[in-house]
């Protein structure tokens, strides 16, 4: 299945500011369980674009606040992206896997190998 199907995102907000001397666009809403069953939550990709149907300009993966929500519940979420670039007008969202670890993320082996 789809990932985040029987999810949906609700009540999206946005709004950029400065906090502590850094630019920072936030996003937040609630994401709905629309099934009569548990659902786990997956990650949350936050894509920022110049447009609605512009190229992206920046995206982040962001893990969810809560791991699982019961059938008919919602959560409060909220993702921040610092620095976001200058010409970013348009924030999109969707659910997604977990970014995939490569092997430039992996610790070193302590063997050598």
């Amino acid at each position: 299945p789809p990932v985040g199907q029987g999810l949906e995102f609700g009540a999206i907000q946005t709004e950029r500011n400065w906090q502590a001397n850094v630019d920072v666009a936030v996003v937040s809403g609630t994401i709905v369980n629309k099934t009569n069953y548990a659902i786990a939550v997956p990650h949350i990709q936050v894509i920022l674009s110049g447009s609605s149907t512009g190229v992206p300009l920046k995206d982040l993966v962001v893990a969810p606040q809560q791991l699982e929500i019961a059938g008919g519940e919602n959560f409060r979420f909220s993702a921040r992206v610092e620095n976001p670039p200058q010409l970013a007008r348009w924030i999109d969202i969707t659910f997604t896997n977990p970014p995939a670890i490569s092997n430039d993320d992996m610790p070193a082996s302590p063997f050598g190998h």
